[in-house]
């Protein structure tokens, strides 16, 4: 079992989907779908803390959107120094949505005023799960990833603040539980992960230039959910992903990722990690390189789906 300390648990801050958190020079914002079982989107920043997760609180904006998935935040700021929300519409083509946060320079906080957003895919991509930013995309560019209404996997390319390309069908990803995520690693490949439909943790490492992994591995751990995003534990350590276990209680596992066992078709996860913390939905991973700290989060067992964050030390 890990080590879990900093703990905190938003009281006022609730979801039936787990949060999208992200970090803007330090300072932490988080988003999520709803309070007591609302689908109205939600975005604060994390205050009252020297960095640290205890002892925080949230100063909250409730926006006029809405979702019955997961939104994600783009882990990097626009050239225009706004922070992107992604989320799946309730409108009845489920479309998917993008926007742009303002950001107030001075202290890299949210406004908690949308300055920007756009219809990605128009009625092409009717999204059946909530969005991700993936690291696939190339030179830092932005690439959204969601299942759309055939369950397939697709891949949508941000080209611009705002301006989105085609959506694009992988080709090795289909029948999946959640979006896919993927990372790219120092070895010129792109690490995918995501959920099975049978509930299998699946990998696979595709090279810059190929369309098609040399393989694909399930893994024995399963979810009942996608897995978080790929984050990596410490600087030169592991690259690592989380998720909710079936075991009936929802308890939140973290594992390092072997890209060396994936290319030789074997199980890429050895040592899990179980914490003493359950989950109804999957969690966040995020890597805080200015406090040098590997974060979870997740939307509690409760009753009422209230938030919680903490750090994990593996």
């Amino acid at each position: 079992m890990s080590s879990v300390s900093n703990k905190v648990t938003w009281w006022d801050a609730t979801s039936t989907a787990g949060p999208a958190v992200a970090e803007l020079a330090g300072n932490l914002i988080i988003a999520w779908r709803g309070n007591q079982n609302s689908r109205n989107l939600t975005v604060a920043n994390v205050t009252g803390s020297s960095g640290g997760l205890a002892g925080t609180a949230l100063r909250s904006t409730v926006l006029s959107d809405s979702s019955d998935h997961a939104p994600a935040l783009s882990r990097t700021l626009t050239t225009g120094y706004t922070a992107q929300l992604a989320w799946a519409g309730i409108n009845g083509a489920h479309s998917l949505n993008v926007a742009d946060l303002g950001v107030d320079t001075s202290d890299w906080q949210l406004t908690g005023h949308i300055v920007g957003r756009a219809l990605v895919a128009g009625d092409s991509v009717s999204a059946t799960s909530g969005p991700v930013w993936t690291g696939a995309g190339h030179s830092d560019v932005n690439q959204l990833g969601v299942l759309d209404q055939n369950s397939r996997s697709v891949l949508i390319e941000e080209t611009g603040d705002l301006v989105f390309g085609a959506p694009s069908t992988s080709e090795f990803i289909f029948d999946a539980r959640g979006p896919a995520q993927a990372r790219d690693t120092d070895d010129g490949e792109t690490l995918w992960a995501w959920t099975a439909s049978d509930g299998a943790l699946t990998f696979a490492l595709v090279r810059q230039g190929f369309p098609l992994p040399a393989a694909v591995v399930k893994s024995p751990q399963s979810s009942g959910f996608g897995p978080s995003s790929i984050e990596q534990a410490y600087p030169g350590g592991p690259l690592c992903i989380a998720w909710t276990g079936i075991d009936g209680a929802g308890e939140l596992n973290v594992a390092p990722v072997n890209p060396d066992a994936i290319r030789n078709g074997t199980d890429p996860i050895g040592a899990v990690y179980t914490l003493p913390e359950t989950s109804i939905a999957a969690p966040t991973l995020l890597y805080r390189p200015l406090l040098d700290a590997l974060a979870i989060f997740w939307a509690g067992t409760d009753g009422a789906g209230t938030l919680n964050g903490c750090n994990v030390q593996l």
